[in-house]
Protein backbone atom coordinates (compact mmCIF):
# COMPACT_ATOMS: atom_id res chain seq x y z
CA UNK A 1 0.00 0.00 0.00
CA UNK A 2 2.60 2.44 1.44
CA UNK A 3 4.59 1.80 -2.52
CA UNK A 4 1.74 3.03 -4.46
CA UNK A 5 1.46 6.21 -2.51
CA UNK A 6 4.90 6.54 -2.72
CA UNK A 7 4.13 6.46 -6.67
CA UNK A 8 1.74 8.84 -7.14
CA UNK A 9 3.96 11.09 -4.77
CA UNK A 10 6.54 11.09 -6.95
CA UNK A 11 4.15 11.17 -9.67
CA UNK A 12 2.95 14.83 -8.47
CA UNK A 13 6.20 15.95 -8.15
CA UNK A 14 7.55 14.82 -11.55
CA UNK A 15 4.13 16.78 -13.26
CA UNK A 16 4.32 19.61 -10.71
CA UNK A 17 8.55 20.01 -12.12
CA UNK A 18 7.12 19.49 -15.87
CA UNK A 19 5.26 22.68 -15.53
CA UNK A 20 8.19 24.77 -14.70
CA UNK A 21 9.92 22.98 -18.00
CA UNK A 22 10.43 26.52 -20.07
CA UNK A 23 10.19 25.94 -23.95
CA UNK A 24 12.58 28.30 -24.36
CA UNK A 25 14.22 28.92 -27.86
CA UNK A 26 17.44 30.90 -27.85
CA UNK A 27 18.73 32.22 -30.94
CA UNK A 28 17.02 31.57 -34.09
CA UNK A 29 16.87 27.80 -33.64
CA UNK A 30 14.26 25.22 -32.05
CA UNK A 31 10.97 26.64 -33.19
CA UNK A 32 12.32 30.33 -34.09
CA UNK A 33 14.97 28.57 -36.86
CA UNK A 34 14.67 30.41 -40.33
CA UNK A 35 12.68 28.09 -41.81
CA UNK A 36 9.60 29.05 -39.26
CA UNK A 37 9.79 32.57 -40.36
CA UNK A 38 7.93 33.91 -43.72
CA UNK A 39 9.92 36.88 -45.59
CA UNK A 40 7.30 39.13 -47.64
CA UNK A 41 9.32 41.90 -50.02
CA UNK A 42 4.92 43.20 -50.85
CA UNK A 43 6.28 44.29 -54.71
CA UNK A 44 9.30 45.38 -53.72
CA UNK A 45 12.89 45.02 -53.54
CA UNK A 46 12.98 44.16 -49.82
CA UNK A 47 15.12 41.42 -49.07
CA UNK A 48 16.30 39.37 -46.10
CA UNK A 49 19.89 37.77 -45.19
CA UNK A 50 20.41 34.85 -42.36
CA UNK A 51 24.21 34.37 -43.42
CA UNK A 52 25.30 35.92 -39.85
CA UNK A 53 25.00 33.10 -36.91
CA UNK A 54 22.19 34.11 -34.48
CA UNK A 55 21.12 37.38 -36.25
CA UNK A 56 18.90 38.74 -39.84
CA UNK A 57 18.95 41.85 -41.39
CA UNK A 58 16.02 43.20 -43.20
CA UNK A 59 16.95 45.37 -45.68
CA UNK A 60 14.08 47.86 -46.93
CA UNK A 61 12.28 48.40 -50.77
CA UNK A 62 14.19 50.58 -52.62
CA UNK A 63 12.73 50.38 -56.22
CA UNK A 64 10.64 53.43 -56.46
CA UNK A 65 7.33 51.74 -55.52
CA UNK A 66 5.79 53.88 -51.99
CA UNK A 67 4.70 52.80 -48.78
CA UNK A 68 5.84 49.37 -48.95
CA UNK A 69 6.88 46.97 -46.03
CA UNK A 70 9.27 44.33 -45.93
CA UNK A 71 8.59 41.64 -43.31
CA UNK A 72 10.06 38.62 -41.85
CA UNK A 73 6.48 37.63 -39.33
CA UNK A 74 6.20 33.69 -37.32
CA UNK A 75 3.76 32.74 -35.48
CA UNK A 76 4.29 32.09 -31.65
CA UNK A 77 4.40 28.16 -30.75
CA UNK A 78 4.00 29.00 -27.23
CA UNK A 79 2.96 31.91 -24.72
CA UNK A 80 5.92 33.13 -24.09
CA UNK A 81 8.38 36.67 -23.53
CA UNK A 82 9.82 37.45 -26.67
CA UNK A 83 13.08 39.95 -26.63
CA UNK A 84 15.28 40.86 -29.02
CA UNK A 85 17.89 43.59 -30.04
CA UNK A 86 17.55 45.63 -33.04
CA UNK A 87 19.70 48.28 -35.32
CA UNK A 88 18.89 50.17 -38.01
CA UNK A 89 20.51 52.59 -40.46
CA UNK A 90 19.05 54.55 -43.35
CA UNK A 91 20.87 54.98 -46.57
CA UNK A 92 18.48 57.72 -47.75
CA UNK A 93 19.07 61.09 -47.06
CA UNK A 94 15.29 62.04 -46.90
CA UNK A 95 15.34 59.77 -43.83
CA UNK A 96 11.91 60.39 -42.59
CA UNK A 97 11.23 58.22 -45.21
CA UNK A 98 12.04 55.00 -44.33
CA UNK A 99 11.81 53.30 -40.89
CA UNK A 100 11.90 49.97 -38.36
CA UNK A 101 9.05 48.27 -37.00
CA UNK A 102 7.65 45.21 -34.91
CA UNK A 103 4.61 43.39 -34.95
CA UNK A 104 2.74 41.78 -32.49
CA UNK A 105 -0.70 40.45 -33.66
CA UNK A 106 -1.32 42.47 -36.56
CA UNK A 107 -0.49 46.12 -34.52
CA UNK A 108 2.98 47.59 -35.81
CA UNK A 109 4.90 49.06 -33.62
CA UNK A 110 7.33 51.66 -34.75
CA UNK A 111 11.14 51.27 -33.60
CA UNK A 112 12.63 54.71 -34.32
CA UNK A 113 12.95 57.24 -36.98
CA UNK A 114 9.80 57.67 -38.20
CA UNK A 115 9.71 62.06 -38.11
CA UNK A 116 13.46 62.25 -38.55
CA UNK A 117 14.39 65.52 -40.74
CA UNK A 118 15.79 65.90 -43.19
CA UNK A 119 19.42 65.17 -43.21
CA UNK A 120 19.40 64.09 -40.05
CA UNK A 121 20.97 60.67 -39.53
CA UNK A 122 17.78 57.85 -39.24
CA UNK A 123 19.78 55.23 -36.97
CA UNK A 124 18.52 53.65 -33.46
CA UNK A 125 19.25 50.53 -31.77
CA UNK A 126 17.73 48.81 -28.93
CA UNK A 127 16.25 46.38 -27.21
CA UNK A 128 12.83 45.65 -26.80
CA UNK A 129 10.51 42.26 -24.87
CA UNK A 130 6.71 41.67 -25.09
CA UNK A 131 4.22 38.90 -24.65
CA UNK A 132 2.34 36.48 -27.00
CA UNK A 133 0.31 33.43 -27.06
CA UNK A 134 0.40 30.53 -28.50
CA UNK A 135 -0.81 30.72 -32.23
CA UNK A 136 0.03 34.69 -31.79
CA UNK A 137 1.73 36.66 -35.38
CA UNK A 138 5.17 38.50 -34.47
CA UNK A 139 7.91 39.70 -36.47
CA UNK A 140 9.47 42.81 -38.08
CA UNK A 141 9.89 44.98 -41.11
CA UNK A 142 10.92 48.01 -43.24
CA UNK A 143 8.37 50.59 -44.12
CA UNK A 144 10.08 52.38 -47.46
CA UNK A 145 7.48 55.37 -47.84
CA UNK A 146 9.20 56.49 -50.82
CA UNK A 147 10.87 53.64 -51.98
CA UNK A 148 14.18 55.87 -53.60
CA UNK A 149 17.06 57.57 -52.23
CA UNK A 150 18.72 54.21 -50.81
CA UNK A 151 17.04 51.67 -48.76
CA UNK A 152 17.20 50.94 -44.77
CA UNK A 153 18.40 48.07 -43.20
CA UNK A 154 17.30 46.77 -39.82
CA UNK A 155 19.09 43.68 -37.57
CA UNK A 156 17.59 41.82 -35.14
CA UNK A 157 20.24 39.64 -33.04
CA UNK A 158 19.77 38.04 -29.40
CA UNK A 159 16.61 36.53 -30.01
CA UNK A 160 15.24 34.72 -27.41
CA UNK A 161 11.54 33.16 -26.70
CA UNK A 162 11.18 32.41 -22.65
CA UNK A 163 7.85 30.45 -22.11
CA UNK A 164 5.93 31.83 -19.82
CA UNK A 165 5.42 29.98 -16.30
CA UNK A 166 2.33 29.33 -14.66
CA UNK A 167 1.18 31.43 -11.76
CA UNK A 168 1.87 30.12 -8.10
CA UNK A 169 -2.37 29.77 -7.69
CA UNK A 170 -2.11 27.25 -10.85
CA UNK A 171 0.61 25.19 -9.65
CA UNK A 172 -1.19 25.10 -5.94
CA UNK A 173 -4.00 23.73 -7.81
CA UNK A 174 -2.01 21.25 -9.80
CA UNK A 175 -0.55 20.61 -6.71
CA UNK A 176 -3.70 19.71 -4.64
CA UNK A 177 -5.42 17.61 -7.05
CA UNK A 178 -2.42 15.63 -7.95
CA UNK A 179 -2.85 14.63 -3.31
CA UNK A 180 -6.30 14.07 -3.89
CA UNK A 181 -5.70 11.64 -6.76
CA UNK A 182 -2.89 10.19 -5.02
CA UNK A 183 -5.18 9.95 -1.30
CA UNK A 184 -8.00 7.99 -3.46
CA UNK A 185 -5.54 5.50 -4.98
CA UNK A 186 -3.90 4.96 -1.72
CA UNK A 187 -7.47 4.12 -0.33
CA UNK A 188 -8.54 1.89 -3.19
CA UNK A 189 -5.59 -0.14 -2.73
CA UNK A 190 -6.08 -0.46 0.85
CA UNK A 191 -9.16 -1.67 0.57
CA UNK A 192 -7.94 -4.48 -2.23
Amino acid sequence: MKRYSKIAVVLALVLMASTFAAADDVGFTGNYAPGAFTFNANGGSGSVNWSAPGSFTITGNNSGGSNIDTTVMTTAAYAATISFNWNYTSADPDTGFDFPFYVVINGINVLCCDNVAFGQNASGSGTISFSVNAGDTFGWGVRSTDGIFGAGALTISNFSSTAEVPEPATLFLLGSGLVGAAGTLRKRFAKA
